[in-house]
């Protein structure tokens, strides 16, 4: 009996010691490194952000732009103490990489002319340099701004009939395919190159008879250079008519604009005896000196 009681004891001890819980030492959100210096960090959002949900965090090394982390808002994670540059995001999007801080438009070359694009997504990010001391707690409130600006693209067929028309679309040359997150909103954050392309949807006939259509598309940014507007008209009969139209001019505040602005370009496309004419006029609302195009 004695050496059956024994044998019970030892099972219960070593059964014990299955269900016991080690120290795991921590490791960063995200990732497996672990925390030598542990800190304490919670990220919030200020109510002026352009958005409030779905965000992401991410801590950057500002040595070498590097990812250290990346975990959500409100709640309180433990990090390595150090400087870290906090990004903030409202990733995921669709039709973009996103290789943090650079988010990169997916292009395709379905054209000889080279790489082009559609709309981007609707981009929005803060960023903030910090430095968290060991044995802390730090609270960050950060507020995300739009990174993206939009473009009213907006046609007027005169001369022809809905019944005679197919499609329309357009391609705007210039286009920006990357924008760096950990950089304000401007010219020095985007690189690449592309083209835009999208088209009209379904064609207006409006008071005077003539044919309208509206599109809106954003923009991560633009090579203000020498911009050129392509609007081409597919008929019915099969055949393609094509008007370029240089606006460089109706661009030039484009990183001028506040996130809530946008600026249009109404091109006005004349079908006659003579073939397709036409003309571009642009301004953004709100800047009254722009309505008449100058």
């Amino acid at each position: 009996m004695k050496k059956v009681l024994i044998a019970a004891a030892v099972l219960a001890t070593l059964t014990a010691c299955e269900y016991q819980e080690f120290y795991k030492v921590p490791t960063m959100p995200g990732n497996d490194v672990p925390i030598e210096n542990p800190t304490r960090l919670t990220v919030t959002t200020d109510a002026s952000s352009t958005v409030t949900e779905g965000i992401n965090v991410t801590l950057l090394s500002p040595e070498n732009n590097k990812v250290q982390a990346t975990f959500g808002t409100d709640n309180a994670v433990d990090v390595e103490a150090g400087t870290y540059i906090i990004l903030k995001t409202n990733d995921p999007w669709e039709n973009v990489t996103f290789d943090a801080p650079i988010v990169t438009l997916n292009t395709f070359d379905s054209r000889a002319e080279g790489a082009y694009v559609y709309s981007a997504d609707n981009i929005h990010a803060g960023f903030k340099v910090v430095t968290l001391k060991a044995n802390e707690t730090h609270e960050h409130e950060m507020a995300l701004q739009q990174y993206t600006r939009t473009i009213r693209f907006m046609v007027k067929l005169v001369g022809i009939t809905a019944d005679e028309v197919a499609s329309v679309t357009y391609d705007l040359t210039g286009t920006r395919t990357s924008s760096n997150l950990i950089k304000p909103f401007g010219p020095d954050a985007v690189t690449g190159i592309a083209t835009l392309t999208g088209h009209f949807p379904t064609l207006e006939t409006d008071a005077d008879g003539n044919l309208t259509a509206v599109s809106d598309a954003r923009l991560l940014g633009l090579d203000l250079t020498a911009p050129q507007l392509t609007v081409t008209a597919r008929l019915a009969d099969g055949s393609v008519q094509t008007l370029t139209l240089d606006v460089t001019s109706h661009l030039r505040r484009f990183y001028q604009m506040n996130a809530d602005q946008f600026i249009a370009l109404e091109a006005l496309l004349s079908f006659g005896l003579d073939g397709l004419t036409g003309s571009i006029q642009g301004w953004t609302p709100g800047w009254d000196e722009d309505v008449n195009g100058n």
